[in-house]
């Protein structure tokens, strides 16, 4: 026992230094995780049940609905991927993590080396910053990122926005062309302005399950209008 304490002294450095390293590369390895897992629900972004993908498919949902024109959908998503978490962390959390333990082991490996007169360990210290660059170049988390931001940008310009345009103009008679026509002149759905007559009623048209399109009060208007103000400032 007391053997084992005093090897575990003598090398108190080195075994620091290793789980330094360790939780750098583990770090770099949940950031990879988080954005392959993220990669994966945008290739199926119609049916994807991820809380992230709902919800930001809500909120462009929510600026479709009310008319608010998104000038450049890349910086709507870029701004809003830094909410996505993983593990209750974000990405760049993971990622500034990963980067500040590999600085510490360069440090750790510098004072265990003046403090032991052994440059070894300073040499340690370098090689297991080296090996969570190594699994952070591996994992490449911001290349990951922009193949997940081009999916999403994909979806809300051309899936989204064009299953939207052939919709309201299959309610209202009108092609693809009159349909986008209409919007770019008057930035309203026909669809929300139009009604048909029933029982000398004027009635709104239902959508394609039977249901009367949401009516958004003033007030859901207003707070719609400040998160997308919010997430666009």
């Amino acid at each position: 026992m007391q053997n084992f304490v005093s090897i575990m002294g003598e090398n108190a450095f080195a075994i620091i230094i290793a789980l330094m390293g360790f939780f750098g590369c583990f770090s770099f390895g949940l950031a990879g995780k988080g954005m392959s897992v993220l990669y994966n629900e945008t290739l199926v972004m119609t049916s994807s049940n991820h809380p992230f993908i709902k919800q930001i498919k809500l909120r462009r949902e929510n600026g479709m609905r009310i008319n608010t024109s998104i000038h450049n959908t890349y910086i709507f998503v870029l701004k809003n991927m830094e909410r996505y978490k993983y593990l209750n962390l974000s990405i760049d959390e993971y990622v500034k993590t990963a980067w500040l333990i590999r600085l510490i082991c360069v440090m750790l490996g510098l004072i265990s080396g003046i403090i032991k007169e052994n440059m070894w360990y300073t040499a340690y210290g370098c090689v297991c910053a080296i090996a969570v660059s190594c699994v952070g170049r591996i994992e490449d988390v911001e290349q990951k990122k922009q193949r997940v931001v081009v999916n999403i940008v994909d979806y809300f310009d051309n899936v989204l926005t064009a299953d939207r345009v052939s919709g309201e103009a299959a309610r209202c008679g009108m092609d693809d062309d009159d349909r986008a026509e209409k919007i770019m002149e008057d930035g309203v759905s026909p669809s929300d302005s139009y009604a048909y007559k029933a029982d000398g009623k004027e009635q709104p048209y239902m959508n394609d399950y039977g249901e009367k399109p949401p009516v958004i009060s003033d007030e859901q208007r207003k707070l719609i209008e400040d998160v997308l103000r919010e997430y666009l400032a």
